[in-house]
């Protein structure tokens, strides 16, 4: 593994220290990510007292990472498809144009949708694809979504800055990321569900438009949105993270866990 030395917002140095030590045992890492994760771990995590950005302070090298997301099989959750009707309604509410690229679409439901609906866009993994491509392609795109994804990536001022260059001016990225000041994660603190070993960074909507504007892009909202999940699902992440939860039914509800819709814009 790697240290993130200093902070990677502000880059202070003194100024950083740990904000919860690690649970994680340095073994078997495949299974500690994603949705069928047999516990909830996280490594190291700091807080930079400076800025106020939080962050996973030993992380793994990028390659890593990328082979652990390859190794993962995809399974489908029961409330996926009513958070992707929600996710579509918030892209046609806070975007103009049809010109799309998502990031990180797994299997590309998402995209299929928007291409139902006559937007014109494609979706990238994470790997070199996508910045070699945006680069090709500056200036070319009406919006860029992504879905519960930054958190997840190592490499992430080099995607923010290649969604900016392929954004046109006025273009817009819609992202969900965990929000590390909203209620929940106040609340729960160390056992907030959010803190897990797959999430790299955890952004406030002050620490995120710090961050973006480094890169070109100005953060134009970020307010709170539920995330549509199985509330037996989440028993048992409450469980894994050490909150006594009884078993509950397999209902659908929107539930309040941190999550933030942050809407970022390339200047005119």
């Amino acid at each position: 593994m790697i240290e993130v030395v200093g902070c990677p917002c502000c880059y202070h140095h003194a100024s950083v220290r740990v904000l919860y030590p690690s649970t994680f045992d340095g073994k078997d890492a495949e299974s500690l990510f994603l949705r069928d994760r047999g516990k909830a771990v996280h490594d190291e995590i700091r807080r930079c007292d400076d800025c106020g950005f939080v962050f996973t302070g030993w992380q793994f090298t990028p390659d890593v990472y990328e082979s652990i997301y390859k190794s993962q099989t995809l399974r489908f959750a029961k409330g996926d498809a009513r958070r992707q009707r929600r996710l579509v309604s918030v892209v046609l509410q806070n975007t103009h144009g049809h010109r799309f690229v998502e990031l990180g679409g797994g299997d590309g439901s998402f995209t299929e949708a928007l291409l139902e609906l006559g937007h014109l866009g494609k979706n990238f993994e994470v790997g070199d694809a996508f910045p070699n491509w945006a680069w090709e392609h500056e200036g070319s795109v009406d919006f860029v979504v992504a879905w519960d994804v930054l958190e997840h990536l190592p490499n992430l001022r080099r995607y923010l800055h290649s969604a900016q260059i392929c954004l046109r001016r006025g273009g817009r990225l819609l992202a969900t990321l965990p929000n590390v000041e909203s209620w929940p994660a106040r609340i729960l603190g160390k056992r907030w569900p959010m803190f897990l070993l797959e999430h790299l960074w955890y952004f406030s909507p002050s620490t995120l438009k710090r961050f973006a504007a480094q890169v070109g892009l100005a953060l134009v909202e970020a307010k709170p949105i539920p995330f549509d999940a199985e509330l037996g699902m989440i028993a048992k992440r409450l469980r894994q993270h050490g909150i006594p939860c009884p078993d509950l039914p397999g209902w659908i509800v929107p539930l309040p866990i941190g999550n933030m819709l942050a809407i970022l814009e390339k200047p005119q």
